[in-house]
């Protein structure tokens, strides 16, 4: 078993000021290998752990956890990311159940799609894997379950847990893609039906009308208790939004949608579209869209940051990743940006009727991977963890209110 232990640093070795009320605090980092994608999951008790998917051309995927971040981080304990398996080959998006289900013995499944565009790595699969809620690193227990068969070429990064067909238990919502000879794509929405036995029966597949490749987001606009769904066509270069009277375009002139998100960017009681886009050179964006009342209808589009520039040399590099909304205060939301191929993280202050002003937070000269944001002390005021993937490191901030003496609440201490 792998493991790395997060130390704080014997005095606060970072203090940025954030607004007139709070300040962000760096308390330490994790060492990890090729941090791609991760995922904060709340537990019944309240506490939280950190999940950890990384991949390389070279090297395979690993997931590991982080168990129990809310009392260690509190209370400035090492935190240990111990590793569950190196046995899923480039794994992305992690997604946990949100709640167990009755009769699981304790269980809680995690969806682990995998795969992507690179020699050796394109034929992907969704696995389940079971933790132990009492002990989410004991895989001993439990264990992984392979629920696609092996489709040459196509890889997945997401999936939704939904109950598609009402039987109480909850079904996986997911997108996959393939790249051909000559660069020709495709890709695909299905579900996958969840059995009696989740770890020992196969998953049946049903197609989905609507288009996806890579990222996408379910939502119920019409309250019929059936899923639409916004996807994010990167490869079509199209947003689209798909109900039960078909697809309809939201935006093709957004360059290659990356991530979506929806969230009431502005407080006004009804949910926006927040998405982003992944450009070489100078052209990455982060957006909003406004959903109208009939989704068939034009979604007027805001320029939240523009001219994100993708720095880190790598093949094929591009910015940014993921936009991902988070409350702080009673204000509009902000926005925590990871910054992908621009080497950064970005956060969006709401300044006004859909203006919001940037700072980069974590200037890292590094791929930076999907970060994690969640008040996992129970404070009021989140944390965030930022993935470096070439450095092999995840950044640990915590926000604090000015003139705190730069702790609040964490321990300094070695």
């Amino acid at each position: 078993m792998e493991s790395s232990t997060l130390k704080f640093p014997p005095k606060i070795t970072a203090r940025q000021s954030l607004n007139e009320r709070y300040d962000l605090v760096h308390v330490g980092q994790i060492d990890a290998n090729h941090p791609a994608f991760l995922t904060l999951m709340e537990s019944p008790d309240g506490s939280s752990d950190l999940y950890v998917s990384g991949f390389s051309v070279m090297g395979g995927g690993m997931v590991s956890a982080v168990q129990d971040v809310s009392d260690k981080l509190a209370e400035g304990q090492p935190l240990e990311a111990k590793l569950l398996t190196e046995k899923i080959d480039w794994p992305n998006e992690i997604s946990p159940q949100p709640l167990a289900e009755a009769g699981t013995g304790g269980r809680r499944l995690l969806a682990i799609p995998s795969g992507f565009l690179v020699p050796g790595r394109s034929t992907g699969a969704i696995y389940v894997m079971a933790t132990n809620e009492a002990n989410p690193t004991d895989q001993a227990t439990f264990g992984t379950l392979k629920i696609t068969e092996d489709k040459k070429g196509w890889f997945y990064h997401r999936a939704e847990w939904i109950d598609m067909n009402g039987d109480g238990r909850l079904d996986l919502v997911t997108a996959r893609a393939r790249v051909g000879l000559g660069g020709k794509t495709a890709g695909e929405m299905l579900w996958l039906e969840q059995p009696e036995s989740p770890l020992a029966e196969a998953w049946k597949e049903h197609p989905l009308e609507s288009p996806g490749d890579v990222h996408f987001r379910t939502c119920d606009f019409n309250q019929d208790g059936q899923p639409e769904v916004l996807s994010a066509l990167f490869f079509q270069k199209k947003v689209t939004y798909s109900g039960s009277q078909g697809t309809v375009l939201v935006d093709d002139k957004l360059g290659s949608p990356f991530d979506l998100e929806l969230v009431d960017l502005n407080r006004d009681g009804k949910p926006e579209l927040l998405a982003s886009n992944h450009e070489a050179g100078k052209g990455g964006k982060v957006v909003a869209y406004e959903v109208p009342e009939n989704p068939r209808q034009a979604w007027t589009r805001h320029t939240l940051l523009e001219n994100i520039e993708a720095k880190v040399v790598s093949m094929n590099s591009a910015a940014p990743g993921q936009a991902h909304a988070f409350e702080l205060g009673e204000g509009a939301p902000w926005v925590l940006v990871s910054g992908d191929g621009s080497g950064k993280a970005h956060l969006l202050r709401p300044t006004g009727e859909w203006k919001f002003q940037e700072q980069v937070i974590l200037d890292a000269g590094s791929t930076v991977g999907q970060s994690a944001v969640g008040d996992v002390n129970h404070d009021g005021l989140p944390e965030f963890f930022i993935p470096l993937y070439d450095k092999g490191k995840i950044e640990v901030f915590s926000v604090v209110p000015k003139n705190s003496g730069g702790n609040h609440g964490h321990s300094a201490a070695l």
